[in-house]
């Protein structure tokens, strides 16, 4: 059985993944331990880091990506209408043998998942340039295209593409960074 304090500690340290667990006390990982395994593909998108905010009429739409770490940056995403969540997302980008994948998991306001249980939607990175990157699934139609563009350090775009009745249609939101608290 094990102690409700070690249990406690193991819970812990599963929710704060960069974080280790010495002696009891929760210490920050080492500074190097991250970057000293990036991989080189996910450290071309650390512009993507940071808070970013939209305000589109009532709503408000907000995403959250981490910084690069090992083979994996790690995004969050909260749309709110008249003042109450509406739906949030787990995003996550990840790096292979086989490639760089972006996977989208939407969410009602009480995690209901929308896909299937063990399903997430999963787009291949097509292209990437300095402040851009464009991830794509020819298999699906809507969302077929993920685009996440930088024209400003300050200036988050992402661009949602996919085909309704046959017709291309992009969604467009335009985001801000934040300041770090």
């Amino acid at each position: 059985m094990i102690e409700s304090r070690t249990w406690a500690q193991f819970a812990l340290g599963l929710s704060l993944g960069g974080l280790a667990l010495t002696a009891g006390a929760v210490q920050p990982a080492e500074p190097g331990d991250a970057a000293a395994s990036l991989d080189p593909r996910l450290e071309k998108l650390a512009w993507m880091r940071g808070t970013w905010l939209a305000h589109q009429g009532g709503d408000v739409l907000e995403e959250i990506w981490s910084a690069p770490a090992g083979d994996s940056l790690m995004g969050m995403f909260r749309w709110a209408k008249q003042g109450k969540a509406w739906m949030f997302e787990l995003i996550t980008v990840t790096a292979d043998d086989h490639g760089v994948v972006f996977r989208l998991k939407h969410f009602d306001r009480t995690l209901v998942g929308w896909e299937e249980k063990g399903e997430a939607l999963t787009y291949p990175l097509l292209r990437q340039g300095e402040r851009e990157a464009v991830f794509e699934n020819p298999e699906r139609d809507h969302p077929r295209r993920f685009i996440y563009r930088s024209p400003n350090p300050d200036t988050l775009v992402v661009l949602i593409e996919g085909y309704t009745d046959g017709e291309l249609k992009t969604q467009e939101y335009r985001l801000r960074r934040e300041p770090s608290p």
